[in-house]
């Protein structure tokens, strides 16, 4: 209890070494503790709900048409990242010149059909050759209690209901008697 400010009065913290799976105990978990009488307000710090894009690079194909890890690696951070150049020096300032693609080009992952590299032979080859893309969530922060991933789970108590009855009903619902030796509970 009170270790982490929290949205409600006290805290059941879940810590484990394998963040998918202490991301499906804490969702089972809390999801678990919302069915529990004694227990109001229930929330929870997981936040795994950001979008990503992954950029995925067939290898083999990539191979096949001279086309080196270094390669794309450079063509990608040129176009999405801010390589530096050059410098421009003036009497007062220097100013440092940025290469990246146009904005409109670095909205949507369907561009990488309009960027081509050189290859080892010396042909242009378009990244969408050998690379596409695939969409999918990801946790946009990944809280830690000790040096452990963790995921706290806040409520406040029902009315008339004591710390120790709640914590003895949490301690007692079926997913935590379920929970494997993975989820090491702090409360």
């Amino acid at each position: 209890m009170g270790g982490r400010v929290g949205n409600a009065q006290f805290q059941y913290t879940l810590q484990s070494d394998n963040i998918p799976d202490l991301q499906k105990w804490a969702n089972t978990m809390l999801t678990e503790i919302k069915t529990l009488p004694q227990i109001r307000d229930s929330n929870t710090d997981l936040q795994n709900k950001g979008l990503e894009a992954r950029a995925v690079i067939d290898r083999d194909t990539a191979g096949r048409l001279g086309v080196t890890p270094q390669i794309i690696d450079n063509a990608l951070y040129s176009a999405f990242g801010q390589r530096q150049v050059s410098t421009m020096y003036k009497p007062l300032n220097q100013y440092h010149v940025i290469m990246e693609a146009e904005l409109p080009f670095q909205e949507n992952p369907d561009a990488l059909k309009d960027i081509y590299v050189r290859s080892t032979n010396g042909g242009e080859v378009p990244l969408s050759a050998f690379i596409h893309y695939e969409s999918g969530v990801i946790a946009q922060n990944i809280n830690h209690q000790g040096q452990f991933p963790s995921v706290t789970l806040t409520f406040n108590l029902a009315e008339g209901v004591s710390l120790g009855e709640a914590v003895d009903a949490v301690r007692s619902s079926s997913v935590k008697s379920a929970c494997p030796q993975m989820c090491t509970a702090v409360l």
